[in-house]
């Protein structure tokens, strides 16, 4: 599964427009990062599932959640899972598409993930805001890539 130490990665950044010293909590993702690039090298950005930091950055725009996937696949680890990861301010909840089992912890009162609490009945809820949350930005799911080398 996707853990928080796998998602969570210090991402610093120096630039002009970047207020010196900030620290931006919201979630974010990695694949947003071709569009700080272009940003701030004054070129349009390509067509992409990253979103520019601009906003979070001077104070404009704020996230709730950031998503991420992985493609696992038999050959490589033994099982086939199409993974997909809501990662919110205080929860991570991770999905296998495939087989619609998971994992959600509650990263203030278990930090270290250690409990999983998707199957938990008192989680229910955060699980449907989650779930909900990965239906609002369809667009950013990214399709699989076509299987080469040694898949």
């Amino acid at each position: 599964m996707l853990y928080n130490g796998l998602l969570r990665v210090p991402c610093p950044i120096l630039g002009p427009c970047i207020p010196a010293g900030k620290v931006v909590d919201d979630p974010v993702n990695t694949l947003d990062i071709l569009a700080n690039a272009t940003g701030l090298a004054g070129l349009a950005a390509p067509e992409t599932h990253g979103r520019s930091w601009r906003g979070l950055w001077d104070g404009h725009e704020s996230r709730d959640f950031a998503l991420s996937e992985y493609e696992v696949d038999a050959a490589r680890s033994a099982v086939d899972m199409d993974l997909m990861t809501i990662r919110s301010d205080r929860y991570r909840m991770s999905i296998d598409l495939r087989t619609d089992t998971g994992e959600l912890y509650d990263l203030q009162k278990d930090p270290h993930e250690m409990t999983s609490r998707f199957y938990d009945p008192a989680f229910r809820r955060i699980r449907k805001q989650h779930r909900d949350l990965y239906r609002t930005r369809p667009s950013d799911v990214i399709p699989a890539a076509p299987r080469v080398g040694w898949h």
